[in-house]
């Protein structure tokens, strides 16, 4: 599970490598020194070439994204969907009150370097949220087949970043 997180991640940062521009995180802040996989990835590299991710859209297929969450203030791009209510407001409702799975992965990626929770790995991109699993982290191969149309047919998207495991119970497969 590891090495594909970080296999994921890394793809994240070589789609990045086309873009630059904005400040470097700060490496002596609190929020770099407790996201050990930062280290890890050798994302300090990239960000003092300058590659942040200014002007990439990152597609968030998972549990939606809570938008009003400090991290994640300025970082969503237009044209989210919820494909599970069926709506254009793709808020993650998972159980906890700050965040769910899609949203502390939307952090990971484009978090602000705020000196609150964590800072993303490419701080000048932005996420589109794309919600395709419910509140009990299910969703379907028609969900998920919808969300990735979705995400390819929005021309500013140019990661798809999709975050699904599990069995599926589905008959509709």
């Amino acid at each position: 599970m590891k090495h594909l997180f970080i296999s994921r991640i890394i793809g994240v940062l070589l789609a990045l490598g086309v873009t630059a521009a904005g400040a470097n995180p700060d490496v002596e802040s609190g929020e770099y020194l407790n996201q050990p996989y930062l280290a890890g990835i050798k994302v300090v590299p990239a960000w003092n070439a300058g590659l942040l991710g200014a002007g990439v859209v990152v597609a968030d297929l998972d549990s939606g994204v809570r938008s009003t969450h400090i991290d994640l203030v300025g970082k969503i791009a237009p044209g989210g969907y919820d494909f599970v209510n069926d709506d254009d407001d793709p808020f993650d409702d998972e159980a906890s009150t700050t965040q769910g799975h899609g949203t502390a992965s939307a952090g990971i990626i484009v978090g602000n370097w705020n000196g609150v929770g964590v800072g993303g790995i490419a701080p000048s991109a932005r996420v589109l949220p794309v919600k395709i699993t419910d509140d009990k982290n299910e969703t379907t191969g028609n969900l998920i087949s919808q969300g990735v149309d979705h995400a390819a047919a929005n021309p500013s998207v140019r990661i798809i970043l999709l975050e699904t495991v599990g069995t599926s119970t589905s008959t509709e497969e």
